[in-house]
């Protein structure tokens, strides 16, 4: 009985080290470490100027778009629920995407749309390229 333990923890020590790369190798996508990378961000608001047909006041999780903690990704490169640190703007949450988001994202490059909850806001916010921290 007691060997098999002593075999159990060894097995366990060994899926956590790894053969060969290491702890790091067994983790899930989503732990990955957080980065730094630039970003172009733009901004825009929940209304019809700035969603077309897609003003619904819903975001793309089918969150409130009135939720200003929101930023649109591509899904493919930052995965919904994702947390990023904006300067000027704080931490922003992940749970939105658009046709501008996604045009760039086969060729890796990270665009970010932050909310806001007004179109004078985010006239005001414009577009910037800022370098963002995402968790």
């Amino acid at each position: 009985m007691f060997l098999k333990g002593i075999g159990f923890i060894a097995l366990i020590s060994l899926a956590l080290i790894g053969f060969r790369g290491g702890a790091s190798s067994i983790l899930p996508a989503v732990m990955k470490p957080e980065r730094k990378v630039a970003a172009e961000i733009s901004a825009y608001c929940p209304c019809s100027k700035c969603c077309g047909p897609f003003a619904d006041r819903r975001t793309a999780v089918n969150w409130s778009a009135w939720n200003q903690t929101g930023v649109a990704a591509d899904f493919d490169l930052i995965p919904k629920g994702t947390k990023i640190d904006i300067p000027g703007l704080g931490t922003r949450i992940v749970d939105d995407t658009g046709p501008w988001v996604r045009k760039f994202g086969p060729r890796g490059e990270i665009r970010l749309c932050v909310r806001f909850l007004t179109h004078k806001e985010a006239v005001e916010w414009g577009k910037k390229t800022l370098p963002v921290t995402i968790h």
